[in-house]
């Protein structure tokens, strides 16, 4: 029996979008661009395909709530939008295509909107597909990144052993304790830990970690 090759295999698709409308006055300016014109409103959309599409909504309507990172959940946050399963309209649907063929027509939409003219912002974080050439510049522009991350790791490692990095960090750790921003952090922090729970290991009573010390002494007669 041949192995099946899953890049081959075919789903139904569908091809959805995500929109909203902000007047312009009412953007951030790194939002803005030089086509906006105050008391006009723009749009921003997102572009995205899936074969389990009840699925994908409530994954991005948990990603959102738990504020990911991706520029989309990050301008919804933004700007505090309504965001809900209202929000996802199906444009298109397909049948018996590959995953391929879905990024494809993905892509294709994407373009769609980038090009139309009024400036509709597109909210992808990356392009749906892309060619060979792009694919191997972005490795390449990647192993750039990872291995200057790499040397700046290995330097602060070094210098973090060697006696001035060492000198340096105590000094620095020294004036950090006594900074307001030290203070109130560690305020913070000891009455949160007060409040964690502690099981006694006596009697498996559960208590505030705060009446630790009260309870071994006082019930337990322990000092």
């Amino acid at each position: 029996m041949s192995e099946v090759n899953q890049d081959e295999i075919k789903y139904n698709y569908v091809i959805y979008k995500i929109e909203f409308e902000i007047p312009v006055e009412e953007l951030d300016e790194e939002d803005i661009d030089e086509n906006d014109t105050i008391g006009d409103v723009k749009k921003f959309v997102y572009i995205g395909s899936s074969r389990r599409f009840e699925e994908r909504v409530l994954q991005h309507l948990s990603a959102c709530r738990n504020e990911h990172k991706q520029p989309l959940y990050k301008f919804i946050n933004k700007y505090d939008l309504q965001f809900d399963k209202d929000s996802f309209e199906i444009i298109e649907t397909h049948e018996n295509i590959t995953e391929k063929e879905a990024r494809k027509i993905e892509e294709r939409n994407r373009k769609e909107y980038v090009n139309i003219l009024g400036g509709i912002c597109v909210l992808n974080e990356i392009r749906a597909i892309r060619t060979i050439e792009e694919r191997k510049e972005a490795e390449r522009l990647y192993e750039i990144k990872r291995a200057q991350t790499i040397e700046r790791i290995a330097y602060r490692i070094a210098y973090g052993l060697s006696e001035e990095g060492k000198t340096t960090i105590k000094a620095y750790n020294k004036y950090y304790e006594q900074t307001e921003k030290c203070k109130k952090y560690r305020k913070e922090y000891r009455k949160e830990y007060q409040k964690r729970p502690w099981t006694c290991p006596i009697c498996k009573k559960t208590l505030q970690m705060g009446s630790k010390k009260n309870h071994l002494k006082n019930i337990h007669k322990q000092n």
